[in-house]
């Protein structure tokens, strides 16, 4: 229900029994070795490295209303007649923005943490990003809103440019918000800027792993050809769903 892989838990337990059972029905579930003795468990919790944050962004403060509005979408799904009228009925609206300084901590942080649907799973840090754009490259953000609320900042794309050619370099999108067509159309926003901007091919990779299966057939569905492991297609006719409004909003690092 909050769409979160196994790998994303970390399960604790005083009962060596229990810890036991959850490392062989579960292995992707995180099982640290508690102390016997209960009173060193909290300093022992406090050097765990798992709950660790370089950063807070807005969309971690308000990451218990967006479980609250998924529920509600659930809901909706549940009495609608089709996933055409469901779609339809959530008023999506997705908006693409270059890198901005109110968002580059929000896209290390997809970078560093998404593993679902990342077509490279490359993670980078804010001084990667910064970098990056000095050299021209595209850094772009997807944000996504519907009748139910904000999403926030939910995709990333990166996007190498080098002279007239294009290669995308990392194509993510939060697990929370798959199954509605988001990314379709972050990529036909990024191949429609691209395209007006006299790129016409652009190239891709996807890198799979252990995690990331669930992104594993979405090149081929954007029709990008794979040859000798890259994927290509023209940056011309990239539709965006009928069912979303989507639009480019130019802001500057």
């Amino acid at each position: 229900e909050l769409s979160l892989g196994l790998d994303s838990f970390v399960f604790l337990d005083d009962s060596p029994f229990e810890r036991d059972h959850i490392r062989t029905a579960l292995p992707m579930v995180t099982v640290p070795e508690l102390p016997h003795e209960p009173a060193g468990r909290p300093h022992f919790l406090a050097r765990l490295p798992y709950f660790d944050s370089l950063a807070i962004t807005a969309e971690d403060k308000s990451r218990n209303e967006s479980y609250r509005q998924e529920s509600k979408r659930r809901e909706l799904e549940h009495t609608s007649t089709s996933l055409d009228e469901y779609l339809a009925s959530l008023n999506i609206k997705v908006t693409v923005r270059p890198l901005t300084p109110f968002s580059i901590a929000r896209i290390a942080q997809l970078t560093q943490k998404t593993n679902q649907f990342s077509l490279t799973t490359k993670r980078y840090t804010e001084n990667d990003l910064q970098a990056l754009a000095a050299q021209g490259h595209l850094i772009l953000s997807a944000e996504a809103s519907d009748r139910f609320g904000e999403s926030g900042i939910i995709g990333v794309a990166i996007v190498r440019i080098c002279q007239c050619q294009a290669l995308l370099d990392t194509f993510l999108l939060s697990c929370r918000v798959l199954g509605r067509k988001i990314e379709q159309a972050f990529l036909s926003i990024i191949l429609n800027r691209l395209n007006s901007s006299g790129i016409h091919k652009i190239a891709a990779e996807f890198i799979p792993t252990d995690r990331n299966a669930v992104a594993a057939f979405f090149l081929a569905d954007q029709g990008f050809a794979e040859a000798n492991g890259s994927w290509s297609r023209t940056t011309a006719n990239a539709d965006i769903p009928a069912h979303i409004d989507a639009q480019f909003v130019e802001d500057h690092l």
